[in-house]
């Protein structure tokens, strides 16, 4: 089944029907990052209901921040390397701004690096298939606020272009890549998965290394 039929189909059905009586109350921050059109978004919200975290979306702000700017994220992101204090500075203060909270996930490019004692999640996806997630959503709605493309192949190229602005910016500014998996404790790919999947191997993921940490105070 087509991975965007299962996310609008999908989210509601499963927040509805999970095992709530699993969720063990404690400190927990989770982190998650990924490629464009991995899904991180999706399955983040669908995290923060079974563990009963608070959600936090950096893509979103800047999505709006980019709106308000009569921008697409693309030109946002652009613009943002000739002006990082009103761009990603910014951002990445408001990422900082939560290492000392608990019991929230965080849907972030960079969170990994920005709050370090957290479950660092990187959900994977190919160039093909992300770019073929976010064209099929922008020819229902452009809500993501990216710029539309009129083929998958222009599709593809602007994922690259994106994520090679990423990496240079970053690079630039912290030395770092986030797209390298090494900086990672959990990673999926979702390419051949539907949101479903994905969803029921993280958790079991996340139980899984928070049980390696059990001993450790910021898991406990």
């Amino acid at each position: 089944m087509n991975f965007l039929v299962v996310k609008r189909n999908f989210t509601t059905i499963f927040i509805n029907n999970l095992n709530l009586k699993n969720y063990v109350r404690g400190k927990m921050r989770i982190t998650i990052s990924g490629p464009p059109g991995s899904g991180k978004g999706t399955v983040s919200k669908i995290l923060a209901k079974h563990y009963h975290l608070k959600f936090y979306s950096v893509g979103d702000l800047r999505r709006e921040a980019a709106r308000k700017k009569g921008m697409t994220i693309e030109k946002f992101n652009k613009w943002s390397e000739k002006h990082p204090e009103q761009g990603d500075e910014y951002f990445d203060y408001l990422q900082r701004s939560k290492q000392n909270k608990n019991d929230f996930i965080m849907d972030s490019r960079l969170g990994w690096h920005f709050i370090p004692n957290s479950i660092k999640i990187y959900l994977d996806v190919s160039f093909e298939e992300g770019a073929k997630r976010i064209y099929l959503q922008n020819e229902e709605k452009n809500k993501r606020n990216e710029q539309k493309y009129t083929t998958l192949k222009e599709t593809i190229k602007a994922n690259k272009e994106r994520v090679e602005n990423d990496v240079t910016r970053y690079k630039k500014l912290y030395n770092i890549n986030p797209y390298n998996t090494k900086n990672y404790d959990i990673l999926v790919n979702s390419t051949k998965l539907n949101v479903k999947s994905v969803v029921k191997k993280l958790i079991k993921e996340i139980d899984k290394f928070r049980k390696k940490q059990k001993n450790k105070s910021i898991f406990c």
